[in-house]
């Protein structure tokens, strides 16, 4: 049943205080809160509840209890469903997630843009090996197309300027 409560008692902001643990006088809002004393106050001040609390978390005993509690944690059923999970479903559903999130987009879509590109890069019209990456404009966020990793690369490190595009095209066909 517990500790029977006692009558709380109200002290004003201004009530001074001596700590046990450093016999150092402080206002009564320096002291740790302690809900069930009768004036809410634990009779110690914060600097040595910190001090302690410190010193305790360094001790041997301490770091051990908290690592078996860390291993009942991830023993219950739920942790354990998730890590049966495989990487490749972890992945899939984290890409699902990021599209509808970033893009607006769900995989019916993607699957639908896909088809409709016959499964080409829309750049250099070479087949996906790998996922397609869902080309946007960063300044309105508005899907463009799928592309391939290395034209997704290329358009990125052009910052997607059509101008830096064109000097590179104009490099490339002077030394054609």
């Amino acid at each position: 049943m517990g500790r029977p409560k006692l009558p709380r008692i109200i002290l004003p902001p201004d009530t001074k205080r001596v700590c046990i643990h450093c016999n150092n006088t402080y206002l009564i809002g320096e002291f740790v809160k302690d809900k069930p004393s009768s004036t809410g106050y634990h009779n110690f001040c914060k600097y040595c509840h910190a001090r302690d609390v410190s010193r305790r978390q360094k001790t041997p005993t301490y770091r051990a209890r908290k690592n078996q509690r860390s291993k009942e944690r991830y023993r219950l059923p739920e942790a354990q469903l998730r890590r049966e999970e495989t990487k490749t479903e972890r992945n899939a559903k984290r890409r699902k997630h990021f599209m509808k999130y970033q893009f607006g987009l769900t995989p019916d879509e993607v699957a639908y843009m896909r088809d409709a590109q016959c499964n080409l890069c829309e750049i250099c019209h070479q087949a996906f090996e790998k996922t397609p990456h869902i080309d946007h404009n960063h300044a309105t966020g508005q899907v463009r197309g799928l592309l391939c990793h290395n034209c997704n690369y290329g358009l990125g490190q052009f910052k997607d300027d059509p101008q830096r595009l064109a000097s590179a095209i104009e490099y490339l066909m002077i030394y054609d």
